[in-house]
């Protein structure tokens, strides 16, 4: 159990470094869980690319949230995937 936890939180913490060098990522909340919050400066077309692609994430109907997706973290594969898809809107 430990070794997936510290699995977990590198995989979490490699994703939100690569998060932080997009220009279309306004911010990425720091987290010590297994969710990321990451606003985008245009939510739209980050929304749109990840639905096409067929990643599961989580838009927060709440309206200082309305340009933010939550992510849960998977596994290093999954969250590579999340990280090319939203690599093409910068």
């Amino acid at each position: 159990m430990v070794q997936q936890v510290a699995e977990i939180n590198q995989i979490r913490d490699t994703f939100c470094e690569a998060l932080a060098e997009m220009l279309a990522v306004t911010s990425v909340l720091p987290s010590e869980s297994h969710f990321v919050l990451v606003s985008f400066k245009n939510i739209e077309p980050a929304w749109h690319s990840l639905t096409e692609a067929a990643v599961v994430a989580r838009r927060i109907p709440h309206p200082q949230l309305l340009e933010a997706i939550r992510f849960t973290i998977g596994t290093a594969e999954e969250m590579s995937l999340v990280t090319q898809v939203l690599k093409r809107l910068s």
